[in-house]
């Protein structure tokens, strides 16, 4: 997510002198992150225009149109759909074995992010509810976009 992004930021201090010591909650008081960033880039959006529903549909609809979803927590299953779209099916060799190792680590890193305080939020916390009110309309896409995984699933049943 971008916030866990600006938190690895932080302890970049040479890249981004800003961030160096905020805790999650200055980063994100400190208004570095735009609102709603997802369904205003899909729609094309800037930060001066007041979203509605409207754009909700319309970001949907681009993701349900354009989009192949993948989900991190669901990293195996996105990784197998992402191979069979672009025809990437060798099982054997070095491929295999770097198609696992991508599986494994993304995997890995995930549940690393989510376990460490430092970098995930925990589900109903007070940064987590500021997160969720402040992007409103992303929580709303985003959880359509698993929806949308879910209904693709039908174009890489075998």
């Amino acid at each position: 997510s971008l916030v866990s992004y600006v938190l690895l930021l932080r302890l970049q201090p040479t890249f981004f002198p800003a961030l160096a010591g905020m805790t999650r909650h200055d980063v994100i008081h400190h208004g570095i992150l735009d609102d709603n960033w997802l369904t205003r880039t899909l729609t094309n959006s800037d930060i001066s225009v007041e979203l509605t529903s409207n754009h909700v549909e319309q970001a949907t609809k681009i993701l349900r149109s354009k989009f192949l979803i993948g989900l991190s927590y669901n990293i195996e299953e996105s990784w197998l759909r992402i191979r069979d779209a672009f025809g990437w099916r060798d099982d054997t060799g070095e491929s295999h074995l770097c198609s696992e190792n991508m599986v494994w680590k993304v995997s890995k890193e995930y549940a690393s992010v989510s376990a460490d305080s430092k970098y995930g939020l925990e589900q109903g916390s007070v940064e987590w509810q500021l997160l969720e009110s402040i992007n409103t309309f992303d929580v709303q896409v985003y959880n359509n976009a698993i929806e949308i995984f879910k209904e693709q699933r039908v174009f890489f049943q075998k």
